[in-house]
């Protein structure tokens, strides 16, 4: 089945079980045969440490847009 790569560990998906972590860890998903479906619920947060004015100047994230509030 799939394996997730979180540094040196190694994490199995496990049928009704949740798997959380930091994404800003090095991370993979070795699945080059697997035939199940897995379904992920991406999460994103801004980091405690982070304040909003971080992203002033900003127009987008690697993952989206900065709402017009926070440029």
């Amino acid at each position: 089945g799939a394996k997730l790569i979180i540094a040196n560990d190694t994490h199995t998906w496990d049928e009704g079980k949740v798997i959380a972590w930091d994404g800003s860890y090095d991370h993979r998903v070795h699945c080059l045969e697997c035939k199940e479906e897995r379904v992920i619920m991406m999460v994103r947060y801004m980091h405690p440490g982070m304040a909003p004015e971080h992203y002033k100047g900003s127009k987008k994230t690697h993952f989206e847009d900065v709402p017009l509030e926070l440029q």
